[in-house]
């Protein structure tokens, strides 16, 4: 995997030595803040609006209200199958120009984005829910041998900095799945079942876990049920952006 070496030099070099702007990842134009967006940019991407489903897909305004335990309330598709989290906060929607960013970081080696991706998921996630522990959804060691980090690892990692929250990479993938682009949201719940155990008893603990992209949702409930499963109390779910379904998203989901 190549790696931009000279664009990640350029943003390195500027954050340790100008604290007070770095250039935009996406129009390339100097800010007055270190956070790698100028403010037209940042306003203009894509945000995900309410009312929302525990699963943090839009819903139905006649949809009932939330329950007494003061969670949202529940779409059709999770009437059917009741996630094992509490619910998910995905500030941002996944489609251009923010899928390019996280495609561009995961994919290709264009470290120099890590620092806008973590500063938006800490800077949009306006509220969290009380909770004892930030996880992240892991890698299986093959595929983080091969790209050289997880991502989810170092959103965790900021967002615990930011809140001051313990931090903990409890979560292990015994097996590698194959890249689930194209799986509907069956085949990815299939794929998905027993991809996690924790490395530690979680007793009682509230967990707060942490992805990059929520596409159908299949591998944060699997990592919730696992993290259940170690003891933990209850499991809450931040993400930085959430995928639409088709039948939500249009015919063009890359573009919103």
């Amino acid at each position: 995997m190549a790696v931009n070496v000279l664009n990640a030099t350029k943003v390195y070099l500027c954050l340790l030595f100008n604290q007070t702007g770095s250039p935009c990842c996406l129009c390339g134009q100097s800010t007055l803040t270190t956070s790698g967006f100028c403010q037209g940019c940042l306003d203009d991407l894509p945000r995900l609006s309410g009312p929302l489903c525990r699963c943090a897909l839009p819903i139905e305004h006649d949809t009932e209200s939330a329950d007494a335990d003061d969670l949202a309330p529940l779409c059709a598709r999770c009437l059917d199958r009741t996630p094992a989290y509490l619910g998910i906060q995905a500030p941002m929607l996944y489609c251009q120009p923010l899928s390019r960013l996280i495609n561009g970081w995961k994919h290709h080696g264009r470290l120099h984005l890590q620092h806008p991706l973590q500063h938006l998921l800490v800077s949009q996630l306006s509220t969290l829910p009380e909770v004892d522990l930030v996880v992240p959804v892991p890698l299986h060691w093959r595929r983080q041998w091969q790209r050289g980090f997880n991502q989810t690892a170092l959103l965790a990692s900021a967002l615990a900095d930011k809140r001051r929250l313990p931090f903990a990479d409890v979560l292990r993938r015994p097996s590698a799945h194959r890249h689930q682009q194209g799986s509907n949201a069956s085949q990815r719940r299939a794929a998905m079942r027993g991809s996690f155990v924790s490395k530690a008893r979680l007793n009682d603990l509230r967990i707060l876990l942490i992805d990059d992209v929520v596409t159908t949702g299949s591998t944060v409930g699997a990592a919730s049920q696992a993290l259940l499963e170690a003891g933990a109390s209850s499991v809450s779910v931040a993400a930085l952006c959430r995928v639409l379904p088709p039948e939500i998203a249009g015919d063009d989901p890359d573009h919103c």
